[in-house]
């Protein structure tokens, strides 16, 4: 059923934006929402942030200790990929979630799942990352587990594909 919602939330994101007399009323598709975009960014972030206060936390290290020891992006995306490996490599109901964290980090946190650099940058990378976000959020909906994961980790953009939804459909009606 996941393959089925995911592959459905790609249709819905495209054909929602036909306008009522059946032709496209615009010319991306609704996951390409500024708002939308934002949320997923803030949300990863967040993510972000959490692991470097639990890290810190951890080995009481200050703020200044722990920029010494991952002075570089590319030291804090290997933590940031230990941990996230840690919380989410033995559950396959995460893969929506890593695929998301893959394309919002342009493949430079790869835990397991993810379809690969070449593929997030084959167009405009955030309306990529954004429309497989998008998909793997529709995904999730057929899983309470899933769904609950989806929410943790990315909250404000569950929150938001719901919002364009059910905006685009009084729209329509």
């Amino acid at each position: 059923f996941n393959v089925w919602f995911h592959e459905t939330g790609h249709m819905m994101d495209d054909l929602l934006q036909l306008g009522k007399d059946g032709f496209r009323s615009s010319d991306k598709p609704l996951s390409a929402n500024d708002t939308f975009i934002k949320a997923l960014k803030k949300d990863f972030a967040n993510i972000k942030k959490r692991i470097d206060n639990q890290y810190m936390d951890m080995f009481e290290l200050t703020k200044d200790e722990y920029k010494a020891k991952y002075p570089t992006t590319k030291a804090k995306n290997k933590l940031y990929r230990d941990v996230l490996y840690d919380e989410l490599g033995d559950n396959n109901k995460t893969k929506g979630i890593q695929d998301v964290i893959e394309g919002l980090s342009n493949a430079d946190i790869r835990i397991i799942w993810g379809h690969g650099k070449q593929y997030w940058n084959r167009k405009n990378r955030n309306e990529q990352v954004a429309s497989e976000a998008w998909a793997n959020i529709c995904g999730a909906y057929c899983d309470t587990e899933e769904l609950k994961l989806m929410q943790k980790y990315f909250p404000e953009a569950t929150e938001e594909l719901n919002t364009i939804i059910k905006n685009r459909l009084k729209e329509l009606k």
